[in-house]
């Protein structure tokens, strides 16, 4: 399941408050007034769409998360969350994901505090969730018949927390990359887990991201100087991730660039040939690795000022496609960091799966699969 986050409107402020839950639950039931769609509307609160942009939850930060008291202050070192999912998708292991889209959300547009919720306290399964992402108690309050837990949650052992339980083959989100055509958004970036030492969280971009050229000119380079390294590593990493983000990230050393190449250590960067082989599967192939087989973003298929602009297979052969939500996508060639004899080239992984070895370096129509070790510890 995508989801996306969008300002709440009037439409979504009736659906919400028009919303039954059953007991225990009906807790949260509201009353639709148009005083309470206009509290929505003047205060901080998002809808949470899924991809057929059909409303599944909604969030708000500040004043309307917190539950007036005599016990406890709120202070403003913190950002208080609150957040509710449609009736009928609780309850059904939908919780990671929505929960782990808002903070991803709040992360990226918010200023650096740590996270705090105040949930009822016979709502289990929802502490149990925090607990799960991070988050541990802090106190408790009473508000009429009502108790309270209020939980915090410090933002880097939050994030590591929320990656630490991940299995390869599972998809996570991290960090936040344009993908409509038109460029405007900050969607949350869909990773493929290669691997979990239990320490460190190899991940592999799910789509291809953006199209760039592995150097802008036809002329012997090694992965060390190339423009593709220069742009991940600093445009790419500055666009992509926020300072917390940014923390976690570790700076990986990596070999099995090609001849003539010499190791290198950055933050972000391209799958090996010998990556590639042994952290993806090829066509045909079912297991939990990740797809090596790749389709392109909507902003990666948009021609760009530099003339970058991801070819798509449009010929109507069923193995160049992958389907999606039953709808087939033509899949695009991306990049791989290693080089062959000919330092005027570098591999590359072709629609159906295959690792070849010719791609001219200033080639201006294939895609980008970023990979990143995230710290767990």
């Amino acid at each position: 399941m995508e989801l996306y986050v969008e300002k709440l409107n009037a439409d979504a402020a009736r659906d919400i408050l028009s919303w039954q839950y059953d007991p225990p639950y009906d807790f949260y039931n509201n009353e639709l007034t148009p005083e309470a769609i206009s509290e929505m509307l003047e205060e901080a609160f998002f809808s949470v769409l899924d991809a057929d942009k059909q409303l599944i939850g909604f969030f708000c930060v500040g004043s309307p998360a917190q539950v007036p008291n005599d016990k406890y202050t709120y202070s403003q070192d913190f950002i208080d969350v609150g957040l509710g999912m449609k009736p009928e998708l609780t309850g059904q292991g939908n919780g990671t994901l929505f929960f782990t889209t808002v903070l991803n959300y709040i992360n990226e547009r918010c200023e650096e505090k740590p996270k705090r919720l105040t949930v009822a306290k016979f709502n289990d399964r929802a502490i149990r969730l925090y607990e799960k992402l991070g988050f541990s108690r802090e106190a408790e309050i009473v508000k009429g018949t009502t108790e309270f837990i209020i939980m915090i949650c410090n933002e880097n052992d939050n994030l590591a927390s929320m990656y630490e339980r991940a299995k390869p083959g599972e998809l996570i989100t991290f960090g936040s990359y344009p993908q409509m055509a038109d460029g405007a958004d900050q969607m949350p970036i869909k990773w493929r887990v290669l691997q979990n030492s239990g320490r460190e969280l190899f991940i592999l971009s799910e789509y291809i991201l953006d199209c760039r050229r592995y150097h802008d000119e036809y002329v012997d380079v090694t992965w060390h100087d190339s423009d593709l390294r220069k742009w991940l590593n600093d445009e790419f990493y500055n666009a992509a991730f926020n300072d917390s983000e940014h923390r976690l990230i570790k700076t990986t050393q990596c070999t099995d660039s090609g001849e003539g190449s010499i190791n290198t250590e950055e933050k972000i960067f391209l799958l090996s040939v010998s990556e590639a082989n042994e952290f993806t599967f090829k066509l045909g192939e079912d297991t939990l690795r990740a797809k090596r087989r790749a389709i392109g973003t909507g902003f990666s298929k948009v021609k760009k000022n530099d003339g970058c602009k991801l070819y798509v297979y449009d010929k109507k052969v069923k193995a160049d496609y992958i389907l999606e939500k039953d709808e087939e996508f033509g899949c695009s060639w991306w990049w791989l960091r290693t080089q062959p004899a000919i330092s005027s080239r570098a591999y590359f992984v072709g629609t159906r799966s295959s690792i070849r070895s010719y791609g001219h370096v200033n080639l201006a129509c294939y895609g980008v699969r970023p990979a990143l070790i995230l710290n767990l510890q």
